[in-house]
């Protein structure tokens, strides 16, 4: 009989370790392999960790693994390194679908115009109504007595309005911003200006003519006050020195009776007191004809040339 050859496979079937005694006991398919081995004080118990942040980034201050910080993010470097830089390529890509509060910043969303982006999400569950009413603010802080001031200087609302800064509150404008329009200028020349009782700035027609809104009338003047169109009469009493240049034109003339007489070589036609119609002045003359000349004139001693009708005779009449 020839001879048999049997052959056996010893593998490791388990393992435990008593960390009460350090005894790590191994089992197996066979006797030949189980053992127990005592490890009390060759393994490890507890580790400190002795790197820091500054000594990790030392040797390396890069990773493409995506961070949450449960924290603030504080960068207070100095000269290039106290800027916070968002200099990621989206490359058309949106914010993913989880993201839906706070602020996301982006360049290049759009893969080729190099726009810098800010997405403000206004939180999970927010109503259309809600996301209207939310906004992106600009806010001011200063400090000068140890207490902060904050004055938000801007506010871009969910639905596309934008408010800065306006006057002081008053019983019919709640806050102190303005609201400008979402519109265009429906032509040119049109400007903003307030709407009634709210903080609405809205596009108003130029006017079509000038910048005279009103014209009041005065001594002398009647049918004013004019705000569109209208005329003036000159009309009652008027007081005081009336200058025109260029003729003046009536059907008659009519004198405020009784003037006094007055004290200057200066031409005057007037009513004397208590003698009637009065010329005064250095001279009198009179001008006659189709192309009118000098006929007659009474000069200041009193004497009257009158120019004749006979060749060209001159006579004087003394009185």
């Amino acid at each position: 009989m020839g001879n048999t050859k049997c052959r056996f496979k010893l593998f490791v079937t388990g393992g435990t370790f008593n960390d009460s005694n350090g005894d790590l006991s191994i089992t197996g398919n066979n006797a030949a392999v189980g053992a127990t081995i005592n490890l009390d004080g060759r393994y490890l118990t507890s580790y400190t960790e002795t790197d820091t942040l500054q000594s990790v980034t030392a040797r390396g201050a890069s990773s493409s693994i995506a961070t949450n910080f449960t924290g603030s993010l504080t960068v207070n470097g100095t000269n290039a390194g106290a800027y916070f830089y968002v200099s990621g390529n989206a490359q058309s890509t949106a914010p993913p679908t989880t993201y839906d509060t706070g602020m996301a910043m982006v360049w290049n969303n759009s893969g080729g115009s190099r726009e810098n982006e800010i997405y403000y999400a206004t939180g999970s569950g927010a109503t259309q109504s809600e996301n209207d009413n939310a906004y992106f603010a600009f806010i001011n802080r200063f400090n000068t007595s140890g207490t902060p001031v904050d004055n938000t200087t801007l506010k871009l609302y969910g639905n596309g309005n934008l408010e800065l800064t306006g006057p002081t509150a008053t019983s019919t404008i709640g806050n102190t911003f303005w609201r400008m329009p979402k519109v265009a200028a429906p032509g040119s020349g049109y400007y903003l200006s307030k709407a009634s009782g709210s903080i609405n700035l809205v596009w108003t027609a130029p006017p079509t003519t000038g910048t005279v809104t009103s014209v009041a009338t005065g001594n002398g003047l009647s049918g004013g006050t004019i705000t569109t169109s209208g005329t003036l009469t000159m009309s009652g009493a008027y007081t005081g020195d009336f200058t025109v240049t260029g003729d003046v034109v009536a059907d008659s003339y009519r004198f405020r009776a009784n003037h006094s007489n007055p004290t200057t070589s200066t031409a005057t036609f007037y009513d004397q007191a208590n003698e009637g119609p009065t010329i005064s002045g250095f001279a009198v003359c009179l001008r006659t004809g189709s192309t009118p000349a000098q006929t007659g004139k009474l000069n200041s001693s009193g004497t009257f040339t009158v120019s004749g009708d006979i060749g060209s005779l001159w006579f004087t009449i003394r009185y």
